[in-house]
Order: structure tokens, then C-alpha cells, then sequence
């Protein structure tokens, strides 16, 4: 699989960190080019430096899914220092409002559908046309659990990633007629960089209770520990050409 990614050109949103940089690193050591992009231009440094450390070859470009000029410019500067893009990971995301939809904040819970599905769409929107004319080119979309079920006390995240699903599955559909596709992964719980202070707001009552009276636990990744490392084995195999089915959830 090494062997069909090098040569590649990948943009990882959201790849400052977590998830993102450890998609990116592996990429990279695959063989691949990778334009690293997120809003905090710090983070996005330190991830070329590590790709570049270890012999890969990354570059680094600031900006903000949301805005649609941003996003453009994102993909023209990657066309220009590394060439056609051949992989899009969308991976960049916000929590955003934690707690029971009549208490958060509508700004805060609107932001997130905006950075989870907006964002997904803007970049894949400025991906796709070359990817249609070049007959080549495939999108990850970073999805969640929480698309298959609720999840307590974040509606906001939960509702925009249950978005991402679809809105692959109708990618996957319009691109059938060319060799370009998109695929979906839920990957397992990560240990965070971020962790809200609302997260656990309500101490001692072990979750959110819900309208019927019953508690559900709080799915909060410091009760499930991991690494993002574990989620670049869920997306490799979306990464190569050879592996595709045309809309999957791993």
C-alpha cells in the first residue's frame, strides 16, 4: 500500500494536531506529499517538522475551513508547491457546545455544524473539479460513533457528523460516473488535546439524564483512553486507489 501512496499529493485539514497530524505522518512516511492545514499556525510548524524530520515531505498552510476563499486559495497554493491533489482528508472538526440543547449557547452549537459540515463541503467542492477531470482523486471524510446513535450532551456534534455520513454517501453517488470517490471513518476514541470545561459540569451524576428519566454515561474520551495513532490503520486502507468501495464506514 506503501508503494501506491508515494507519489501523492494529500491536503489534511485539521492537521495541526491529533487526529490530523498523525493521518499526516503516516501519509508522509508513506511516500506522499502532504499540505498540512488548520487555523493555528504554531501547531501546523511543528507537524511539517516532524514529517520533515523523518525524510517526508510536508508543507504547511494556514486557514479556516468555513470560509470559502480560504479553502480555494488553500487548494490553489497546494496545486501550486506540490502538485494535483490526489487525497483529501477532512478531518478538521470542533465540539463546540457541550451540554443539553435548551442550555448551550445557539452561536456555539451552530459553529459546529458550520466547521463539520461547511467545511466538509467547501473543501470538497474545491477538490472534486480536478479530481473529475483528471479521472483520479479520493476525499476521507472524518466522521464519528455519534453518527450512529445519540450522544449525550452533544447534540451539536452529533447531528453535524451524522451530516458528514450523508453527505459522503450523495458524494459517492454524484462521482460514480467518473474515477473519483469518497469514503467515511469513524475512528475510535482518541485522548484529546482539548478538553472542555463544561465536559463533565455535572460531577457525580455519571452522564446527562435524559428526558425519560434515565441516565446515559457521559462517552467522554477520558473514560476511553487511546492514541490517535489508531486512527490511521482505519484510514489507510481508504487511501489507496486500489481499496475502494465507493462510500464505507470503517
Amino acid at each position: 500500500m506503501a508503494a501506491e501512496l508515494a507519489g501523492q499529493v494529500a491536503i489534511v485539514t485539521g492537521g495541526g494536531r491529533g487526529i490530523g497530524r498523525a493521518v499526516a505522518r503516516a501519509l508522509a512516511a508513506a511516500g506522499t506529499a502532504v499540505m498540512v492545514s488548520a487555523r493555528t499556525e504554531d501547531q501546523l510548524t511543528e507537524t511539517v517538522g516532524l514529517i520533515e524530520r523523518t525524510g517526508g515531505v510536508a508543507r504547511a498552510h494556514p486557514a479556516d475551513v468555513t470560509d470559502g476563499a480560504a479553502v480555494d486559495e488553500l487548494v490553489k497554493d497546494t496545486e501550486r508547491r506540490l502538485g494535483p491533489v490526489d487525497l483529501l482528508v477532512n478531518n478538521a472538526g470542533n465540539i463546540g457546545a457541550v451540554g443539553p440543547l435548551w442550555e448551550v449557547d445557539p452561536e456555539v452549537w451552530w459553529r459546529v455544524m458550520e466547521v463539520n459540515v461547511r467545511g466538509v463541503m467547501l473543501c470538497s467542492r474545491a477538490v472534486l473539479p480536478g479530481m473529475i477531470a483528471r479521472r483520479c482523486g479520493r476525499i476521507i471524510n472524518v466522521a464519528s460513533g455519534s453518527s450512529l446513535g445519540p450522544l449525550p450532551a452533544m447534540s451539536g456534534y452529533a447531528t453535524s457528523k451524522t451530516a458528514v455520513v450523508r453527505l459522503t454517501e450523495h458524494l459517492a453517488a454524484d462521482t460514480q460516473p467518473t474515477a473519483s470517490a469518497s469514503s467515511r471513518s469513524c475512528p475510535a476514541w482518541c485522548t484529546p488535546t482539548w478538553r472542555p470545561s463544561c465536559w463533565n459540569r455535572r460531577k457525580g451524576s455519571g452522564g446527562h439524564r435524559n428526558t425519560a428519566g434515565r441516565t446515559r454515561s457521559g462517552m467522554c474520551p477520558r473514560s476511553r483512553p487511546g492514541n490517535s495513532a489508531v486512527s490511521w490503520p482505519r484510514v489507510r486502507p481508504m487511501a489507496s486507489a486500489a481499496a475502494w468501495s465507493r462510500s464505507r464506514t470503517i
